[in-house]
């Protein structure tokens, strides 16, 4: 009697360790699930490229003046000042991407946004490594009796008065060169307006790296877990190997639940980081 007995203590003493159930773990890897899919939504909201590009002006005029780098840059800050927007800054990257579309006009004789080739001022930005939210770019080929001239042209022209005054765009590259376009001696006057990718910091890529490895991580638990419940039943049988295997497998439960709740952190930090971006992009 004693010795049934005894075997009964040990039968209860080893049920007890047996905590998870599996109910629990559905609904915490639900949650998880949930959370990374929304990490995956924004993710592909992550730096849009967005380009503004008016009709490209051109203006054939008997007049015989000059354009200026300087003078441009100068006459196109009044213009904004004049209207109450902030005053941009002449960026030397911005600049080169500005003087090569004129040379490649020149070279190849087209006017307009997009190379005969389809490659237009977002392709030479990426070229050359800068890294922008908003692109745009102004147009203008003919004669112009100076600086002035030019930016009250474009001035007068919707499109181009809209990259002017826009207030997103901080930076601005200028280029005016003089060349043979069909065969006329004329200016080509380029502006690519940006908004750099700086003013707008990116969510951190290697706290999506980490979301990454404890999702993968957790996918191999999940299923250690499962493995190691069916095997549980095979040790009923045998109570001392049952407590044993029982207290491996809720050690692991509380594993995989401790990191859960941490990717759940590094979710909720990511998505913050995300939208914060997302509105700052969207000025």
């Amino acid at each position: 009697m004693k010795k049934y007995f005894l075997i009964a203590i040990i039968v209860a003493l080893s049920s007890t360790f047996f905590v998870w159930r599996p109910s629990v773990i559905q609904d915490v890897k639900h949650t998880v699930g949930v959370a990374r899919d929304n990490a995956e939504l924004f993710v592909t909201e992550i730096l849009p490229k967005k380009l503004v590009n008016p009709e490209p002006l051109k203006i054939f005029r008997s007049v015989n003046g000059t354009l200026t780098v300087s003078g441009i840059f100068a006459e196109t800050n009044n213009e904004r000042i004049r209207n109450g927007v902030a005053a941009l800054s002449l960026d030397g990257t911005l600049s080169s991407v500005a003087a090569k579309k004129a040379d490649d006009m020149f070279a190849r004789q087209y006017f307009e946004h997009d190379s005969p080739d389809g490659k237009g001022a977002a392709d030479l930005a990426d070229a050359v490594g800068y890294d922008y939210i908003v692109i745009g770019e102004n147009l203008a080929l003919g004669n112009f009796k100076d600086d002035k001239d030019l930016v009250r042209a474009w001035m007068e022209s919707p499109g181009h008065r809209a990259n002017i005054l826009n207030k997103r765009f901080s930076e601005i590259g200028i280029a005016a060169k003089k060349g043979t376009y069909e065969g006329k001696n004329v200016w080509l006057a380029v502006q690519t307006f940006a908004v750099p990718a700086s003013l707008c910091p990116a969510p951190s890529p290697s706290l999506r790296v980490k979301i990454d490895a404890s999702q993968i991580e957790l996918k191999k638990i999940e299923t250690e877990l499962a493995l190691k419940k069916d095997e549980l039943e095979s040790y009923r049988g045998n109570p001392s190997e049952y407590n044993k295997r029982a207290a491996e497998f809720n050690a692991l439960v509380a594993t995989h639940n401790a990191l859960v709740e941490e990717t759940k952190k590094s979710v909720a930090l990511f998505n913050a980081e995300v939208r914060a971006f997302n509105t700052c992009i969207e000025g």
